[in-house]
C-alpha cells in the first residue's frame, strides 16, 4: 500500500474505503451473531469522525436487526443520528435502548441531553423537566460516574433558566458539578466553564474566575478569558457601589 497522502482528507477517505472493504469481506463470511458484532465495530469505527457518517448509520441499522438487545448499538446509533441533527431519531434510539435493554446510564444521560436540543417553545418547559428526571436516573444507576453528575449539573442549570429561577437550582447545579470533579471528570473544559457561570450568578467571583481560568487551560476555544473580564468588571462595579454606598444620597441612608 502507498501510504503517502497529499492531505488529511485524502488519508481519511483512503482509510474509510479500506475499512469498508475489510468489513464487507468479513461480513460475507460470518454467521449472523458474528456478523452483528462486526457491524457494531464497523459502526463505532465510522462514528469516530466528528461529523455525521452515513456508513456508521447503515452499519448500526443492520446490526440492530440482528441484535436488538445490544445497548451499545442503540446508543451509538443515537449518537450518529444526533450528529445528523435528527434529534427525534436520536431520541427514539435512546428510548428503544431503554425499552429493549433496560435502564442504563449511557442512554439515560443521552436522553437528558437530547431533550434539551429541541427548540420548540411549546414543549421546552416540559422537555427541560424530563431532562432533569433522566439525568437523576442516570446518576442513580452509578453514583461514581462523573459524566452523569456533569449532565445532572447541566440539567439543573437549564431548569433554572427555563422553569425555576430559584437559587436552589443553582446550588443543586453546583453540587452536581463538584461531584463530577470528585468522580474524576476533571479534564472537561465545559465542566469548569459551566461551574464558573453558576458561581458568577451566586456572586462567588473569586471561585468563578478560578474555574474560567481552568476552563481556558483545557480548551481556549471556549473563550473563557472573555468571561474572566466580565467577572472582573462585575467585581469593580460592586466595589464602586459599596464605596459610594449604592450611589444613594446621604439623606436617604
Amino acid at each position: 500500500l502507498d501510504l503517502k497522502f497529499k492531505s488529511s482528507s485524502e488519508f481519511k477517505q483512503s482509510t474509510s474505503k479500506l475499512t469498508e472493504a475489510i468489513c464487507n469481506s468479513l461480513e460475507e463470511a460470518l454467521e449472523n451473531n458474528q456478523k452483528a458484532q462486526l457491524l457494531v465495530l464497523k459502526g463505532r469505527a465510522f462514528d469516530l469522525y466528528e461529523e455525521y457518517n452515513k456508513d456508521a448509520e447503515d452499519a448500526l441499522t443492520k446490526a440492530i436487526k440482528l441484535d436488538p438487545m445490544n445497548k451499545v448499538v442503540w446508543n451509538t446509533l443515537g449518537n450518529v443520528l444526533w450528529k445528523r441533527k435528527d434529534y427525534e431519531g436520536a431520541k427514539k434510539a435512546y428510548e428503544s435502548c431503554i425499552d429493549n435493554c433496560g435502564k442504563n446510564k449511557e442512554a439515560l444521560r443521552s436522553m437528558s441531553m437530547i431533550l434539551r436540543c429541541f427548540n420548540d417553545e411549546k414543549i421546552k418547559s416540559y422537555n427541560t423537566k424530563e431532562s432533569l428526571k433522566f439525568a437523576k436516573d442516570a446518576v442513580a444507576e452509578d453514583f461514581k460516574d462523573g459524566e452523569s453528575w456533569y449532565v445532572l449539573g447541566n440539567a439543573y442549570l437549564t431548569n433554572y433558566f427555563v422553569n425555576a429561577k430559584k437559587i436552589d437550582e443553582l446550588q443543586n447545579a453546583l453540587k452536581a458539578y463538584n461531584q463530577a470533579e470528585t468522580q474524576n471528570f476533571k479534564n472537561c473544559a465545559d465542566l469548569f466553564y459551566n461551574r464558573a457561570n453558576v458561581l458568577m450568578y451566586l456572586e462567588d467571583y473569586q471561585e468563578s474566575m478560578m474555574n474560567f481560568k481552568r476552563s481556558d487551560e483545557l480548551d481556549p476555544s471556549l473563550n473563557a478569558k472573555e468571561m474572566i473580564n466580565i467577572v472582573v468588571d462585575r467585581v469593580k462595579h460592586v466595589e464602586y457601589a459599596i464605596n459610594n454606598k449604592g450611589k444613594m444620597k446621604p439623606k436617604k441612608l
